[in-house]
């Protein structure tokens, strides 16, 4: 009975975790999406890409344990990738990147999103 009670412990601290990180991360992303859609729209973007840079290397070691290390990697090159192309002026390379970093975080939210597509 004990070897009951702890295994249905244990399973529900992962479940929990599972469920906390899945929150965690659509919080992490919409955050990130929500700062591109005011980047786009915005003359001076300094102070918002900033605060994307920060919120990205503050959440980035709570993402790793659940996303793979390549896609954590490609959102760095992308926000450093628009910070690049904000400063150069270059305002096409500065929407497509603004468009791949919306994309990445909507793939990494429904990565993360528990469902039974997402368990099988």
């Amino acid at each position: 009975m004990k070897a009951l009670v702890i295994s249905l412990l244990l399973f529900s601290l992962v479940l929990g975790a599972v469920i906390v990180n899945s929150f965690y991360v659509k919080g992490v992303c919409d955050h990130i999406i929500d700062i591109v859609e005011k980047v786009k729209s915005a003359d001076e973007c300094d102070a918002l890409i900033k605060d994307m840079k920060e919120i990205w290397s503050d959440a980035r070691p709570i993402l790793e344990l659940s996303i793979r290390l390549n896609e954590i990697e490609r959102m760095n090159d992308l926000i450093e990738s628009l910070e690049a192309s904000h400063i150069s002026k270059n305002t096409a390379e500065f929407q497509k990147y603004c468009r791949l970093i919306s994309g990445l975080a909507e793939e990494l939210i429904n990565s993360e999103r528990i469902s039974l597509k997402s368990i099988c």
